[in-house]
């Protein structure tokens, strides 16, 4: 049952992973692309510390592995709604001081499910030592399971459609206002 739940943790947050890259691929121009990938390493490495440094025990790793599963299932829900009402135009941030925080919330709030994920995968470690094999090999298949996921996934929607209201091959320029609301029609490239 561990084994499972890892594998079904690993499974949604690579998919998410790979999802967020596309969309800030397309969403926040090709740069914002690695962000996802720093979210992920920034969720991973919190949870490794907040492991390393409280050193529960079997018990205590048992009971919190149930928990960390289904928090993590609950973020991959919850954050992306949440981070859609962050308002940060990239495009403002060299100008204006006040988005950085904005940007660091985003961040954060993108990196809890994968800080989340990766705990489940330590407690579940960390609940059984001397049978690590069985959820680290989950963990592997489910990571697999979920890149094979988002890949089809990716090709059967296309998450380009109605960006910046362009036909397709074209780019569109679309303007915000001052208060960071989507503006007037902008021009073709």
């Amino acid at each position: 049952m561990t084994a499972l739940a890892v594998g079904l943790v690993a499974a949604a947050t690579l998919a998410f992973q790979i999802l967020l890259v596309r969309v800030f691929a397309i969403e926040q121009f090709y740069h914002f692309a690695s962000m996802a990938i720093g979210v992920a390493m920034l969720g991973g490495g919190v949870s490794g510390t907040v492991v390393a440094l409280a050193r529960p025990g079997r018990e205590a790793a048992g009971r919190g592995l149930a928990w960390a599963a289904v928090l993590t299932a609950l973020a991959l829900v919850a954050v992306p709604a949440l981070v859609g009402l962050v308002r940060v135009d990239p495009t403002q941030l060299p100008w204006q001081a006040r988005l950085w925080p904005r940007l660091a919330l985003v961040y954060l709030m993108l990196a809890l499910p994968f800080g989340l994920g990766a705990l489940t995968t330590l407690l579940a470690l960390t609940a059984a030592p001397s049978r690590t094999g069985p959820p680290y090999g989950a963990s592997f298949l489910g990571a697999v399971a979920g890149a094979a996921a988002a890949m089809a996934g990716g090709k059967a929607v296309n998450l380009t459609r109605g960006v910046g209201d362009s036909q397709e091959g074209e780019v569109r320029l679309v303007r915000f206002d001052e208060g960071g609301q989507r503006g007037g029609g902008g021009g073709r490239l």
